[in-house]
């Protein structure tokens, strides 16, 4: 800080801003609980037990209340029979993934469809079969937000003249995110997880992921 009271590249170094008063890690989870319960009409306690399950299918997620979006949250504890339920195809899609990893940082594909999860892992699979595409989606886990693998994968081959098998393995297992770099208007990664109308559709059991 300097004499005027400023805070000093603050923008370079998160620890020069102290964090609220009880927002520690005890007060997030609190605060989870009374915005679900509030979201679902339900008690507390429910809320906390089912949250308790939550937890224990997503190794991970507990740690991250606070910097999950909130709107994931409830539609998870909403449907935590689903959240089990995704785990286990995503394990028989993704045997080598780091679930852990890759759900706590986008816990909404835990309730996406799955036939287009599976149809995005085998387009990015025929493009570059000899990827570890279940480690590179553990890592990147934005490139979920592309809608068509395979069209960008291409769009990708044309713009930086791409033109054999191990030019493009080569260039994707160095810089996955560069299929980021060719979305269409369709596919702009969107940072609002949901407005409550449609968080509302998503406890009612509405599983469509477009909009989102």
């Amino acid at each position: 800080m300097n004499e005027l009271g400023d805070i000093v590249a603050e923008e370079r170094s998160g620890s020069n801003i102290a964090e609220h008063v009880g927002w520690n890690d005890g007060g997030k989870l609190r605060f989870c609980v009374a915005t679900v319960a509030r979201e679902l009409d339900l008690d507390e306690d429910e809320v906390g037990k089912k949250l308790v399950n939550l937890f224990a299918l997503v190794p991970g997620m507990e740690s991250r209340i606070g910097d999950v979006k909130m709107a994931d949250v409830v539609r998870m504890t909403a449907r935590v029979p689903d959240v089990a339920v995704a785990m286990v195809r995503l394990r028989d899609l993704l045997p080598e993934a780091d679930l852990s990893k890759m759900v706590t940082a986008r816990p909404s594909l835990l309730l996406e469809d799955f036939d287009e999860i599976a149809r995005k892992i085998g387009e990015l699979r025929e493009c570059a079969p000899r990827l570890r595409w279940d480690a590179i989606l553990s890592d990147f886990p934005h490139l979920w937000e592309i809608h068509d693998m395979r069209g960008n994968v291409e769009m990708l081959k044309e713009k930086l003249s791409v033109e054999d098998d191990d030019a493009l393995t080569k260039l994707l297992g160095g810089r996955p995110e560069l299929l980021l770099s060719v979305q269409s208007r369709h596919d702009m990664i969107t940072y609002d997880n949901g407005t409550l109308a449609q968080v509302e559709a998503m406890v009612n059991g509405d599983r469509t992921s477009d909009g989102w």
